[in-house]
């Protein structure tokens, strides 16, 4: 099944000879094109390369782990850096993680690993990060409408809302919500939290 709460992960596969692994500049250069760091930054970047863990290839394996992980790990790091070099009183980063991330899916080796994946690392930076008033917080969607869950056939969708108590899907607006409140100073006191927006999806 494909990820559940990502419209990125419709684009269609990169041809191989066009991967180029995520790199990270000097921060230096980055941060000379704006006159401000950033206070608020969402990683919401995510792929898919769905197969079973008996058919998955290394290939596309690491194509998802460095999307999904590793880009993670370099943009909250990058921000991090240029928040701290810069002397800002905090800051807040939210990570977009999965439900999957926490009780797997099917098909899904890769991509549930990348998220489980996110969600610890950023739970560890919210550990490093607070003595510098930097927050770090992971958002954990479920079933939320997109193009992709428009696709689905009637029958399926009806087995997959019979799993959610609130029974529909969740809008993306409902996720954007979320993040713009761990953004915002209203949630100043939370930070190595992972907020589940699921409708009661797994309780």
């Amino acid at each position: 099944m494909p990820s559940w709460g990502e419209t990125r992960d419709l684009l269609p596969p990169a041809p191989r000879s066009a991967w180029r692994e995520p790199r990270c500049p000097d921060p230096g250069i980055r941060q000379a094109r704006f006159s401000a760091v950033p206070h608020a930054c969402v990683n919401c970047a995510g792929i898919t390369r769905d197969e079973f863990l008996l058919k998955q290839t290394e290939a596309a394996f690491d194509e998802v782990i460095a999307v999904n992980l590793k880009g993670t790990f370099l943009v909250t790091q990058a921000v991090a850096q240029a928040l701290v070099q810069s002397g800002a009183p905090g800051g807040s980063i939210i990570n977009l993680g999965s439900i999957v991330g926490k009780v797997g899916n099917l098909g899904q080796v890769n991509y549930v690993a990348s998220k489980a994946g996110v969600e610890g690392l950023t739970k560890t930076a919210a550990r490093e990060l607070a003595r510098y008033g930097i927050r770090c917080n992971v958002v954990l969607p479920g079933f939320i409408r997109t193009p992709m869950t428009e696709q689905v056939p009637p029958k399926v969708m009806e087995k997959l809302l019979a799993l959610v108590p609130m029974g529909r899907l969740g809008d993306p607006e409902e996720v954007a919500d979320v993040c713009a409140f761990l953004a915002s100073e209203e949630s100043r006191y939370i930070t190595g939290a992972s907020v589940e927006v699921t409708g009661g999806l797994f309780l």
